[in-house]
């Protein structure tokens, strides 16, 4: 989480023969799903870094 208090979400993603994939996912603190994605992340503070489990399917 930023100072602001923005997350962002640094994806990496596996697939098959090797495949990776990573992505870089930002939510202010008016996005709509901003809410969403501190439920999932859990207990966070501005300037923490913490590993995210993934969503379920």
């Amino acid at each position: 989480m930023e100072e602001d208090g923005t997350i962002v979400l640094k994806l990496i993603a596996e697939g098959p023969d090797g495949l990776i994939g990573h992505g870089i996912l930002t939510y202010e603190k008016e996005h709509e799903q901003y809410q969403e994605i501190l439920q999932h992340v859990g207990p966070l503070k501005p300037g923490e870094n913490k590993p995210v489990a993934p969503w379920p399917d």
